[in-house]
């Protein structure tokens, strides 16, 4: 008996954690579908920068400098077959107020080459702004003294470059087309996984409970 009430426990658990882990997924989906609605109606009508009125998932256009001195290699990462790195560089608006901005993907070969010192001219960008991201758990640590950063730590950023940007990033964005800004959104195809296992678990429990538990658990 002891056998059958941990089989029915046990498959119970594995229903609760796919279950959870269905709408888990359901959660990630809607958040990256808000991200690209996001970004297909701003790209087209970005707002002019105003630092009190700060929105995650908005389009603004900024005028003023990059420091190239002030700025982080985030990696490694993967873009067309290439391994390489994120260059996220302090933008200051209006020469004064700092951005943290996503300048685009640059190849390991390449990243020697990167400017780490001097401004940039004064120059309008349009950027797209992100909510401060979440760390997985998993994440190597960052080094800050060797310039390696594995996750997008926003306050270890802030502390080592010594300067005060809000808890939200910006991706540097060219032109109307937002197929080309848009999220990865796999995560349809995981919640039909999760649910489909979670089903799969309950229709093994009512089975076994059909033909009878005791016939498998019998210590004859």
């Amino acid at each position: 008996m002891a056998k059958e009430k941990q089989f029915i426990l046990f498959i119970l658990t594995g229903v609760l954690l796919t279950s959870i882990f269905g709408f888990w997924q359901i959660q990630r989906y809607n958040y990256k579908l808000s991200i690209n609605s996001a970004i297909e109606s701003s790209l087209k009508d970005p707002q002019k920068f105003n630092r009190d009125g700060l929105e995650k998932h908005r389009a603004y256009l900024v005028t003023g400098y990059y420091d190239f001195s002030k700025q982080i290699l985030l990696g490694p990462r993967s873009k067309n077959k290439e391994i390489g790195k994120y260059i996220y560089t302090v933008f200051y608006v209006y020469g004064k107020i700092p951005l943290l901005v996503n300048r685009g993907f640059v190849s390991d070969k390449y990243a020697d080459n990167i400017v780490k010192t001097g401004k940039s001219a004064y120059q309008t960008l349009k950027v797209f702004s992100y909510d401060k991201p979440k760390l997985g758990w998993f994440a190597p640590n960052n080094i800050p003294e060797k310039n390696l950063w594995h996750s997008l730590n926003l306050e270890e950023i802030r502390g080592e470059l010594d300067t005060p940007f809000p808890d939200l990033y910006f991706r540097n964005i060219e032109g109307d087309d937002a197929s080309k800004y848009k999220v990865s959104n796999v995560h349809k195809k995981y919640i039909y996984f999760w649910f489909l296992t979670s089903a799969t678990l309950l229709a093994m429990l009512l089975i076994a409970r059909r033909l009878g538990l005791s016939r498998f658990f019998s210590s004859e």
